[in-house]
């Protein structure tokens, strides 16, 4: 007879909360892998809550941030343990503060397979994390069109007229290109598959935006550098991209959703799970 293990848990963000029973996004405590706590706009009283490394500024008090290197992960016996917390609770208001502080609603929906480690079984899928979130995000922010964000004390927007000749370049230059390495790209982002925007920011946004964003580092991360277990540059681009967009303000908490979060833990999920190619749910054509 064979016996199957169940080892890696793949799926979007949502689908990922529904299999861990977590809370999930825009939530005080969002994310399976990390306990790390979210704020939110109390002076516009937003309810939404948002993940950036350092929090909002203040006049007159220090920067507050938390260590990227060493985030606050979760166990795989937490989730038990916050478990058991919540049933002991005397009241339902203590059980509901419990569940948000930790972001657990009860145990995993596969709490019986004993091959799954609730905190490290579930990688980031790199497919919606990057090619369906936050590459089309930088767009919009570089378009003005970023839930309603302008560029506050930065300058990093771009003219409608200039990326309409950004994306007639990149259409004409497509037609040219093998369809093994990328199928025809229209001129409407809109309409963009995971696929094109791989493509787009690895191969053409360099040369296509090169000279129209003052600070171009905060585009296209440098080659990963490992240290103790983290990607250095992956780390540097979080900072950087933090600093240009979210300007630790707190009307611009809403540059920091939980996918630019979800980037740290990157390093993380491929030394436990292996490459992103053999988790992530992108299964075309692949181009990287």
């Amino acid at each position: 007879m064979l016996c199957a293990y169940n080892i890696f848990q793949m799926g979007d963000i949502v689908a990922i909360e529904k299999l861990l029973n977590i809370k999930g996004h825009n939530r005080f405590c969002p994310r399976c892998s990390c306990n790390i706590k979210g704020v939110r706009n109390i002076t516009a009283g937003t309810t939404i809550y948002h993940v950036p490394l350092t929090l909002p500024m203040k006049d007159g008090e220090p920067k507050k941030s938390w260590d990227p290197f060493n985030l606050p992960l979760r166990t795989h016996e937490s989730f038990a343990e916050v478990t058991e917390d919540m049933d002991c609770s005397e009241t339902v208001t203590h059980r509901k503060e419990l569940t948000k502080f930790h972001g657990i609603k009860g145990l995993p929906a596969l709490r019986r397979v004993g091959s799954l480690h609730f905190g490290r079984s579930t990688p980031w899928d790199f497919m919606h994390l990057a090619f369906e979130n936050i590459g089309p995000n930088l767009v919009k922010l570089w378009s003005g069109k970023y839930k309603g964000l302008g560029a506050g004390s930065e300058d990093y927007e771009i003219e409608e007229e200039v990326w309409n000749e950004i994306w007639a370049e990149m259409a004409a230059a497509t037609h040219d290109i093998p369809a093994q390495f990328v199928h025809v790209l229209s001129n409407t982002p809109g309409y963009f598959t995971a696929e094109a925007w791989c493509f787009w920011f690895i191969y053409l946004a360099p040369i296509l935006l090169f000279g129209q964003i003052p600070r171009q580092q905060v585009l296209h991360p440098h080659l990963p550098v490992f240290r103790n277990h983290k990607i250095v540059n992956i780390v540097d681009w979080v900072q950087k991209y933090e600093e240009y967009y979210y300007q630790y303000r707190e009307d611009h908490l809403s540059a920091c959703p939980l996918t630019i979060h979800g980037l740290l833990h990157v390093p993380d999920d491929i030394r436990f799970c292996g490459p992103e190619w053999s988790t992530w749910t992108h299964w075309g054509q692949c181009t990287i």
